[in-house]
C-alpha cells in the first residue's frame, strides 16, 4: 500500500519563496507506474490535482485500475531475492540526533542494500525482498528456495549481511548445495543471533566462499550451486553477474532500455506488466520466457490485441506508460555456472589532468596530489553542522567514453573515519546534462586501511534531480567533465571528511 502525493512540490512553509511545482498527469502516471511494477497494488492519492481536468483525472483512475487489475493476485515469478539486512543493522545501531546519521555502520549497510537493489532495477531484472524468516520457512528443492506461498528463488543476494540466525545460515548452505546461487555483497558470514563472532558461522562461510574469498572467483559445486563474494566497492556488479548466471525472464534488445517488468503467474495465464520508466517514448524489440496465445493489453483503453506467436515482439510505449502481455505458459529458464560466461572487459586508463575542486558553501577544502602514489587527496572540514555539504574532484576535460560498460577507481579513506555517506560520480556531457551515480562505497572506513577498487556500471548513471538535458540522454562520446566525490551530507561542525583517489579507468 502506498500514499502518494505532490506535497513536496506544492507545500512551502513561511519564508520559503520557491515557486510551487505543478505535477502533470504524465508525471503522476510515472510515479504510480513505478510503484505498480514494483508490486504495490493499493494506492491512496493525495495529489492536489492542480491544473488537471476531470477527463485527465478519470483517465488516470482508469489507467491505474486496469494496471492493478492485471498485476494483482497470482504469484510473482522472479528468480532473485535480496535479503533485507536488518539483523546486521541491529548490533550497530546508535540512537541518532538527525535521522539515522549517527550510525555510520548502519548507513554503510543501507548504502550497499540500496546500490544492490538499484543495480537490479536499472538492469530491468525483477527481484523481491525477503527476510531471514522467508529463508527458513522455504523448502530447499530443485527449484531453489521454494516458499509455501507459491514463489521460489534461484539466487539470493546478501547486501552487507554478516549477521543472521544460525538456522538461516544453515539453510543458505543447503540452498547452495542443492544448486542455488548465493552472492555475498560487501560482507561475509560472521555472526549468529547469539555469538559475535560465531565459530560455526565462520566455518559455514569457509565452506561456501573458501578460506580466502577472492572477487569474481565463484565457488561451484557438483550440483551447479555457486557461492560468490563481492567485496565492498563491487555492490553495483550484482546485475552484471546475474545476467551471466541466470537466463532472463524478459529481455529488451537495448542495453539502455527504460523498460521495467513484473511477471505474475495465474492458473490460466502468465502476465507480464511492462512499464516505460522514462518520460521519453520507447520502441523496443522484447522477448519473453513464455509462449502460447500471446495477447497485448492496453491499460489506457482496456483494448486487448491478439498477437502472432513469435520469438520476439515489438512494443511501443509513450513516456511513463505501460502495457501487459499474456501467455498460456512459462518456458524453462536456464542456469549456468560456467565462470567463463562472466563478462571479459578491456580496461583503458583515463589520462586525466589534475582536478579542480567543487565544494559547498560550508566546506573548507584542500586537494593535493600524492606524487609517490599517482593519486589525489581531498580533505574537507565542515564549517557548519546539519546542513547540506559536498566536495567533488572535478576533472574538467573532454573525454570520449564510447562503449563504456563500467568506470573503475581505487579509493582509500582514513581508518578512523566515520562519515555516513557514500562516494558519488557525475558525468557531464556536452549539452550540460549531469548524470549522477551512487557507487555503494561508504566513506565510513569499516576496517579499511588500504585502497579498495570500486566499480560503477554505466546503467547506474541517471539524470541528476537538479539537472536537465536537451536531448534526454547521456552522450558518452561527448563528456566534458567527470566529478568524483560526495554530497548531500549533513554532518557536524568541525567534522573532517577525507578520501584519496587514483587509477580511474573505463572498462569496455
Amino acid at each position: 500500500m502506498s500514499e502518494t502525493s505532490d506535497h513536496g512540490q506544492v507545500y512551502r512553509p513561511a519564508g520559503d519563496n520557491r515557486p510551487r511545482i505543478t505535477v502533470t498527469a504524465d508525471e503522476i502516471r510515472g510515479t504510480l507506474g513505478r510503484q505498480i511494477v514494483a508490486g504495490v497494488n493499493r494506492i491512496t492519492s493525495y495529489y492536489s490535482r492542480n491544473g488537471l481536468t476531470d477527463q485527465q483525472i478519470q483517465e488516470l483512475n482508469d489507467w491505474t485500475g486496469r494496471s492493478i487489475l492485471m498485476t494483482e493476485g497470482g504469484n510473482q515469478v522472479v528468480d532473485t531475492a535480496v535479503l533485507y539486512p536488518v539483523e546486521s543493522c541491529w548490533p550497530r545501531y546508535i540512537p541518532s540526533r538527525t535521522w539515522a546519521n549517527d550510525s555510520a555502520d548502519v548507513l554503510a549497510i543501507s548504502g550497499c542494500y540500496a546500490t544492490v537493489s538499484d543495480s537490479l532495477w536499472r538492469s530491468g531484472r525483477d527481484f523481491t525482498i525477503i527476510d531471514s524468516r522467508a529463508i527458513t520457512d522455504a523448502a530447499v528443492t530443485d527449484k531453489g528456495l521454494e516458499h509455501p506461498c507459491g514463489v521460489s528463488w534461484r539466487a539470493v543476494i546478501l547486501p552487507s549481511v554478516d549477521t543472521l540466525p544460525l538456522e538461516t545460515w544453515k539453510q543458505l548452505e543447503k540452498f547452495v548445495q542443492k544448486g542455488g546461487i548465493l552472492i555475498a555483497s560487501g560482507a561475509l558470514p560472521q555472526n549468529s543471533e547469539t555469538d559475535f563472532p560465531s565459530s560455526e558461522v565462520k566455518e559455514i562461510s569457509k565452506r561456501l566462499f573458501g578460506a580466502e574469498p577472492a572477487p569474481l572467483k565463484p565457488i561451484r559445486n557438483e550440483a551447479g550451486g555457486i557461492a560468490l563474494f563481492l567485496p565492498m566497492g563491487m555492490e553495483s556488479m550484482n546485475a552484471h553477474i546475474l545476467n551471466n548466471l541466470l537466463e532472463r525472464d524478459f529481455t529488451a534488445d537495448s542495453k539502455e532500455s527504460p523498460l521495467r517488468v513484473t511477471h505474475r503467474s495465474f492458473p490460466d495465464r502468465e502476465v507480464y506488466y511492462i512499464f516505460n520508466d522514462s518520460k521519453e517514448p520507447c520502441q523496443e524489440t522484447v522477448r519473453f520466457a513464455a509462449s502460447g496465445h500471446p495477447r497485448m493489453w492496453d491499460p489506457n483503453t482496456g483494448k486487448v490485441t491478439a498477437l502472432e506467436e513469435s520469438e520476439s515482439y515489438q512494443i511501443k510505449l509513450a513516456g511513463w506508460n505501460a502495457a501487459a502481455f499474456t501467455f498460456d505458459k512459462q518456458k524453462e529458464r536456464k542456469q549456468t555456472g560456467d565462470i567463463r560466461a562472466f563478462p571479459a572487459y578491456e580496461a583503458t586508463a583515463l589520462k586525466l589532468n589534475d582536478p579542480g575542486k567543487g565544494a559547498g558553501e560550508f566546506v573548507r577544502a584542500t586537494v593535493e596530489k600524492v606524487e609517490n602514489d599517482s593519486a589525489w587527496n581531498a580533505k574537507a572540514t565542515l564549517t557548519k553542522g546539519n546542513t547540506d555539504t559536498f566536495l567533488f574532484l572535478c576533472f574538467g576535460q573532454e573525454l570520449d567514453l564510447s562503449g563504456m560498460e563500467l568506470i573503475t577507481l581505487d579509493i582509500k579513506v582514513p581508518p578512523s573515519q566515520r562519515t555516513s555517506t557514500q562516494l558519488l560520480a557525475i558525468l557531464i556531457d556536452s549539452d550540460g546534462g549531469q548524470y549522477l551515480a551512487q557507487s555503494g562505497f561508504s566513506l565510513c572506513a569499516r576496517g579499511q586501511s588500504d585502497y579498495r577498487r570500486v566499480y560503477i556500471p554505466r546503467n547506474q548513471f541517471g539524470l541528476a534531480g537538479w539537472s536537465s538535458d536537451p536531448n534526454g540522454k547521456l552522450d558518452l562520446d561527448k563528456i566534458k567533465e567527470l566529478r568524483i566525490g560526495w554530497g548531500g551530507y549533513y554532518g557536524v561542525e568541525g567534522e573532517n571528511v577525507e578520501f584519496t583517489l587514483k587509477n580511474i579507468s573505463v572498462l569496455k
